[in-house]
């Protein structure tokens, strides 16, 4: 259970070009769907953490009902 879930690395996603239609734009279109852009810059996230607990046991699989719901 533990061994599958190790990960590790860099990650990142980047697009050169995004449009987005929502009620702010003078150019939106209520017969598409309503799209956002979100600009997230999150720094320290490894430092972050490693100041968190290590859980110690209790260890369970969730079924799919309990994933949905999180």
């Amino acid at each position: 259970m533990i061994k599958n879930s190790i990960r590790g690395g860099l990650t990142t996603i980047s697009n050169s070009y995004s449009k987005t239609n929502n009620f702010l734009l003078e150019d939106f279109d209520p017969e598409q769907p309503t799209i956002y852009i979100t600009y997230l810059d999150a720094n320290n996230l490894y430092g972050q953490a490693q100041s968190e607990f290590l859980p110690v046991g209790d260890f369970r699989f969730l079924d799919r009902d309990k994933i949905i719901h999180l």
